[in-house]
């Protein structure tokens, strides 16, 4: 979260506390990339 943070304090010039950050989680069944699915890409 640090990093993160501190990326967008850098790029943005925003005061640290005003950044919020969530991560969610999804199953590779229900993303896609490049058109594939990221389940599918890994079987390559």
């Amino acid at each position: 979260m640090k990093e993160i943070t501190d990326a967008l304090e850098k790029a943005y010039k925003l005061p640290r506390d005003t950044n919020i950050v969530i991560i969610i989680e999804n199953p590779s069944k229900n993303v896609g990339v490049g058109g594939e699915l990221v389940i599918d890409r890994g079987s390559k």
